[in-house]
């Protein structure tokens, strides 16, 4: 349970956050009148979901840049589409001006020298305007450019090399090397940059050692928007500071990695929206099925969604109008870091699975525990259902990953009686007339734990979030649904709490 001292600590940080993000700007040519919340404000907004051109360890600057451009190439004609259907603002996904993999040393040449985060608050700073300036970010200018022809507020990720403070322990290559969103606004001005807190095995990018709130508000839309990358998603930084500071805008970079039929990311993108009452621009890699999922998802809603099934690389531009009801925010003055640790959990617990037979018309109740989780699934077929499929109960209770703790309480398809969980993706053909999921949590449910349900059908396609509810009480959480759902791979719930540090 929180304590009175934890609650009263979040309840400073949360006021000593608002009050930073009140302060004026030096030196900005914004105006200095920022409105707040109002009802049913507009923005459209556009995921591109594509597989880069990938490089790989041993590349020379040159190499590293030619290839860098040559994605930026392919990018501008994805953007050039967003905005040829209206987008405002466009989301490129993770790694995507280079790929994956690489080692630290590996990673060197494609490192870009960016502004500190003090002088994108105090300057107009378009790197479009003077390449000369930028030798060392060519792939940052470029995208100004992009940014600027097009007239879109873009969001894009990159290799960024940072210089040690003097007081740092700096890594042994002498700098820091971080994996970092960029938002640039539709005249090319670099908005802002966010260090990705939540790396994900990836040996070429350091953790950062401090963490600060970053957000950004483009000129020409009356919205603000916070910023996270992949694995970030899942924990309660950066996003929770943004929220607290009144931001229900998010853009989401990714290189995801599913484990279907139960981890999936529109599903997760779904789940998450609705457990934030959010809003998320979210654009993946679309390399594979194995690293897929973008779309925009908005308080718990599918707005528009894509998940490639397949093994081959493939590009999709989602468009969409997205209504704001978050504040409008001053851009952030170099906010005081707070220290920050990369979480550890451990190894990875092993799930306790119980597996059943549904036939047209079958029934029953199926349970599974694991630690302080009891899950029960009870269900109903349809009797116009003609599968013969093996489900299972699957239930879990600490690390879900060595650096993630959760809950998980689920339902799921499986491939055989042996094969329920990471069993890559899977179609299903049963409908169940009625399907009820609830956790039963010896802990119980504090203030802090947030639980995402995760339905997803065949082939990662999220079930339609009006066919089925979510309910909490103390101790207890329930997904139920509400009409027939129809080819379920994956009927969840992940349960993660929010007041955990990091």
């Amino acid at each position: 349970m929180t304590t009175q001292h934890d609650a009263i600590a979040a309840l400073l940080c949360t006021l000593a956050l608002v009050l930073v993000a009140l302060m004026p700007v030096a030196g900005s040519t914004r105006s200095a009148t920022f409105p707040t919340a109002s009802a049913g404000r507009r923005y459209r907004a556009a995921a591109v979901e594509r597989a880069p051109i990938v490089g790989h360890d041993g590349m020379d600057v040159a190499a590293a840049e030619k290839l860098m451009l040559a994605n930026l190439d392919e990018i501008n004609v994805a953007v050039g589409m967003a905005a040829g259907r209206g987008a405002d603002l466009v989301v490129l996904p993770e790694d995507n001006l280079y790929g994956a993999g690489y080692s630290a040393a590996g990673i060197a040449p494609f490192l870009a020298i960016l502004p500190a985060a003090r002088q994108l608050a105090d300057h107009v700073i378009v790197p479009c305007t003077n390449a000369t300036m930028w030798a060392d970010a060519v792939a940052a200018a470029r995208a100004s450019c992009i940014a600027r022809d097009h007239g879109v507020v873009l969001v894009l990720d990159m290799a960024e090399q940072v210089a040690c403070l003097p007081n740092e322990r700096c890594p042994p290559i002498g700098y820091w090397a971080y994996n970092t969103q960029i938002a640039l606004d539709a005249d090319g001005r670099l908005l802002a940059k966010y260090h990705k807190l939540h790396l994900y095995y990836e040996a070429q990018f350091d953790v950062p050692t401090t963490w600060a709130p970053v957000w950004f508000t483009p000129a020409k839309l009356d919205v603000t928007f916070g910023m996270m990358v992949c694995f970030d998603l899942l924990f309660a930084r950066p996003a929770n500071g943004d929220i607290a500071a009144g931001i229900t805008d998010f853009v989401f970079s990714s290189f995801w990695v599913n484990e279907p039929p139960l981890l999936t990311l529109p599903a997760v993108l779904r789940g998450w929206s609705s457990a934030h009452n959010a809003s998320i621009v979210a654009a993946g890699t679309g390399s594979s099925w194995y690293n897929s999922g973008s779309g925009l998802f908005s308080r718990g809603k599918t707005l528009a969604s894509w998940y490639n099934p397949g093994w081959q690389g493939e590009t999709q531009v989602l468009v969409h109008d997205v209504v704001t009801f978050g504040a409008v925010l001053p851009p952030l003055v170099a906010p005081p870091p707070s220290p920050f640790r990369f979480p550890a959990c451990g190894k990875r617990s092993s799930p306790m699975v119980t597996t059943f037979n549904v036939t047209a018309s079958s029934s029953g109740t199926a349970t599974a525990h694991a630690g302080g989780v009891t899950c029960t699934a009870r269900y109903r077929v349809s009797e116009t259902s003609t599968a013969s499929e093996i489900y299972a109960v699957v239930a879990l209770d600490g690390c879900f990953s060595p650096v993630l703790e959760a809950r998980v309480c689920g339902l799921v398809r499986c491939l055989s009686a042996e094969a329920c969980l990471n069993t890559g993706l899977l179609a299903a053909n049963t409908s169940f007339a009625s399907l009820t999921m609830t956790a039963h949590l010896a802990a119980g449910l504090n203030d802090g734990d947030l639980v995402f349900g995760l339905a997803s059908a065949s082939n990662g396609v999220p079930l339609d979030s009006q066919l089925y509810s979510e309910h909490r009480s103390a101790t207890m959480a329930t997904m139920a649904s509400t009409g027939t759902l129809d080819n379920v791979v994956s009927f969840s719930m992940f349960i993660r709490n929010e007041w955990m540090p990091n």
